[in-house]
């Protein structure tokens, strides 16, 4: 049985890691490399949790985390903006998921993320990536959310570990 239980893993690691890097190797989804986006590792200090590969870059002043989730939509790239977090009231809660759910913008833990699908065709070029990303930080500077501060830990990532 552990053995089953490794096979199945391994399998199921290798099928992840396949889906990550054909999603982000898809253009115009592999340009963002050439335009300052780095490959870099997310649960990398979790001693419980999988590293995987994500893209990080910066825009307008917001670090942009480029994510593909493998269990749940292995066709779209999730672009979370890390912002200040800040209480707000459940009425705002759902007023902004209301105006960002037409964009396919979410409130997350983090942030605010835009998911993009790298199957239906809308994102061709890398100018309408740009522009696509551009809107969504726009968007969400129009409701008042801000870069996360990265005094608070020192200019570096964050683990994302959830030791």
């Amino acid at each position: 049985m552990p053995l089953f239980i490794l096979f199945v893993g391994t399998l199921r690691g290798t099928w992840d890691l396949k889906k990550r890097k054909k999603a982000f190797q898809t253009f115009p989804f592999s340009e963002l490399s050439k335009h300052g986006f780095d490959l870099s590792l997310k649960h990398e200090e979790s001693k419980r949790t999988f590293s995987e590969q994500i893209l990080v870059g910066r825009l307008e002043g917001f670090q942009i985390l480029a994510e593909v989730n493998t269990q749940h939509a292995a066709n779209v790239i999730r672009f979370q903006a890390l912002t200040e977090i800040k209480p707000i009231s459940r009425k705002e809660i759902k007023r902004l998921h209301s105006k960002f759910k037409k964009y396919d913008i979410e409130l997350d833990f983090q942030g605010v993320t835009k998911k993009i699908s790298i199957k239906d065709g809308q994102i061709s070029t890398y100018r309408k990536l740009n522009t696509s990303l551009k809107e969504f930080i726009e968007i969400i500077k129009s409701e008042n959310f801000e870069p996360k501060n990265e005094a608070a830990n020192n200019g570096e990532l964050p683990s994302f570990a959830s030791d």
